[in-house]
């Protein structure tokens, strides 16, 4: 196995999120043993307690099984990964697969739409009143020209709670946190904050008055304007990537 150094000694990233990045940079298959304790800490240029302990994180998550007497092996990404593993690596800077935001986004729709229609039946008036203070801090955040990505995750969670059924509220709240880094992008443009923010709006009053259709409806317009944003913006990336590993003409 080819043996390279990945690590900054000067860097603040963790060794959790080198050990991934050393995982991604290596191009590893499911199944591969990996470097020992010792190997690792020279390799991410750390102490090999710190390495142990981002092991164990990484074998919770089931990124890697830690097997006694034989090594550490890599697990299949595709079904043995939990997303909470996803959701480290997006929020650590670890580079996450084009194909695993789009499904995490229609899996999310998916989730929005059921958490709507029960919020209409189930959601109190005090669910309501916690909403709207969302909204009202968010026409602020507006007003002062600032992003609005932690009101956009308040609210969205606000509607989960709403349901009553806190493991919607699980759920979501980590495919919220997976989409992090990717809406404070998106709301560094004051005109996506505004569109959001009437979105919202109309959805709530939708909540209000129990209508589960409009709000359906509703919710399932943000999110496909979403899902179309990104899906744009994947392809642009993708065209970029290409572009940059084809040769130069002479």
């Amino acid at each position: 196995m080819k043996r390279t150094s990945v690590a900054d000694p000067a860097s603040d990233t963790s060794t959790v999120a080198r050990l991934l990045s050393y995982i991604d940079f290596a191009n590893l298959k499911p199944g591969t043993r990996l470097p020992s304790e010792r190997e690792l800490a020279e390799l991410l240029r750390t102490s090999r307690g710190s390495v142990r302990e981002a092991l164990a994180v990484l074998d919770s998550l089931r990124v890697v099984e830690v097997r006694s007497n034989s090594g550490i092996y890599l697990r299949v990404r595709a079904t043995d990964y939990s997303f909470d593993a996803l959701v480290l690596q997006a929020n650590t800077g670890v580079a996450v697969k084009p194909v695993e935001i789009r499904q995490s986004m229609e899996v999310r729709t998916a989730l929005e739409l059921k958490a709507v229609d029960l919020a209409c039946r189930r959601r109190t008036k005090e669910d309501l009143h916690q909403i709207r203070r969302i909204l009202a801090e968010t026409e602020v955040e507006i007003a002062n020209d600032k992003g609005i990505e932690e009101q956009d995750h308040a609210f969205h969670l606000a509607l989960a709670a709403a349901t009553q059924n806190d493991i919607y509220a699980r759920v979501l709240n980590s495919f919220y946190w997976f989409s992090r880094l990717r809406r404070r992008a998106y709301f560094s443009n004051p005109l996506h904050c505004r569109q959001s923010q009437r979105e919202h709006i109309a959805i709530t009053e939708a909540i209000a008055s129990r209508n589960s259709k409009r709000a359906c409806a509703l919710i399932l317009k943000h999110m496909k304007r979403a899902e179309i944003y990104w899906g744009g913006a994947l392809n642009q990336d993708r065209v970029k990537l290409s572009n940059a590993r084809k040769p130069e003409q002479k």
